[in-house]
């Protein structure tokens, strides 16, 4: 299997008829990996609930799950909860915010040469 492929910068389809059996074995492979994240996400929710609010999970001994800080906060429940520090710590800033629709307008080209592309199967 072919990898670290350079995408082909085209406009437009183009018709992989010749690579039928790639594109079969990539969608069977992704339908797979679907089924398998769904059945992961309820098992981890069953898994979720038994700890309850335990900070950290253990079996036979040996820790397992944890609950991590992920490094956001929950700044709508801070403002509610601790209305007093919210306000101590609240202040107002400047913002530079990039004006990506005038760009896109100005210079189609360009936005384009620079927009982000992900590799997305097709469903319908």
């Amino acid at each position: 299997m072919q990898q670290n492929a350079e995408p082909h910068h085209t406009v437009g389809p183009i018709d992989l008829t010749a690579h039928k059996p790639l594109v079969e074995a990539y969608l069977n492979a992704t339908a797979e990996a679907d089924r398998w994240e769904q059945i992961a996400g309820e098992l981890k929710k069953a898994l979720q609930a038994a700890m309850g609010e335990a900070t950290h999970a253990t079996v036979e001994g040996k820790p397992m799950f944890t609950w991590k800080q992920t490094g956001k906060f929950n700044l709508r429940r801070f403002k509610q909860e601790r209305p007093e520090l919210y306000a101590k710590y609240n202040r107002q800033e400047v913002v530079w915010i990039d004006d990506l629709e005038q760009l896109r307008e100005d210079h189609p080209d360009v936005f384009e040469e620079f927009r982000g592309r992900v590799f997305v199967r097709v469903r319908g």
